[in-house]
């Protein structure tokens, strides 16, 4: 990993070191650069930005709450000393701007998808209303001797006449053909 810490815009250290974790890379910087310097790193106001230089990740700055976690997928963290004042709009200029440029380059592809959504949508809203509905003289929908529906009602029972008998053995699920329907009857005494 390699660690850049800026304690002033002049005085930038570069580190390479096998670290993933903050207490890995103080003690690291203890033994190099003796106590005083971490010191200084732990007591004034530095901020701390893990940066991926492939940019398959987000630049995340660490606040006390993950600070002590590993760093896994990154590969490069600042410390850099907080600038405070008027117009602090300043561009770092230790590699930040290189993620910072590829996270705009991702914002533009998203807000450039989203206008392409919005272009088809009109488009096909356009051709929708330019051309016409076709209409038919005779809707079967509308049909008056339409059957009624026996998908939600049960199997049906075939009245009709002249239509074909089948033969089935078993317990089948299925409506029959009715063949006749005739009651009557008798008295016997």
């Amino acid at each position: 990993m390699k660690v850049k810490v800026a304690t002033s815009l002049r005085c930038v250290d570069e580190f390479e070191m096998e670290a993933d974790n903050i207490k890995t890379i103080l003690n690291y910087l203890k033994m190099v650069k003796g106590e005083e310097y971490t010191r200084k790193l732990m007591e004034n106001n530095f901020k701390y930005i893990l940066i991926d230089s492939h940019e398959k990740l987000q630049p995340v700055g660490l606040v006390p709450e993950v600070l002590f976690g590993e760093f896994a997928g990154y590969d490069t963290l600042y410390i850099i000393h907080e600038v405070c004042g008027e117009g602090t709009a300043i561009v770092i200029a230790l590699g930040v701007a290189g993620s910072v440029a590829g996270a705009v380059t991702a914002v533009g592809a998203v807000v450039a998808a989203i206008i392409n959504i919005v272009i088809s949508i009109a488009i096909s809203f356009i051709i929708s209303l330019l051309s016409p509905t076709p209409e038919f003289s005779s809707d079967p929908s509308q049909s008056v001797d339409r059957k009624q529906s026996s998908l939600f009602n049960g199997a049906p029972l075939i009245r009709e006449q002249g239509g074909i008998v089948p033969i089935v053995l078993g317990n089948p699920f299925a409506g029959g053909v009715l063949i006749s329907s005739g009651v009557s009857t008798e008295d016997t005494i």
